[in-house]
């Protein structure tokens, strides 16, 4: 069952990582793209950690359907820092 605050966290995170991305497509350049995409994708995973979500459940929080609204770039460095903080935790775990 979906927690209701977590869903508002999880929609604050989604609307900071949303205007992040915003920023860094108008930075001046690559080093403050760089620095805004960067903190776009911690809280991610930050918010991933506050919650101790498990793989199957990130994306209960985190829908497809709305991330899959960014850029490819930006996806394909959301989905490899996610696949890492995986592996991260499996070998922990």
């Amino acid at each position: 069952m979906r927690n209701p605050v977590k869903e508002l966290i999880a929609a604050l995170t989604l609307a900071f990582i949303h205007n992040q991305v915003q920023r860094a497509r108008h930075a001046q350049t690559q080093e403050e793209k760089e620095r805004l995409e960067g903190e776009a994708v911690q809280a991610f995973l930050d918010t991933i950690k506050l919650f101790e979500l498990e793989r199957e459940e990130v994306f209960r929080y985190f829908p497809f359907t709305y991330l899959d609204t960014f850029p490819p770039e930006f996806l394909r460095k959301l989905s490899m820092a996610l696949e890492t903080f995986n592996s991260g935790k499996d070998s922990l775990g």
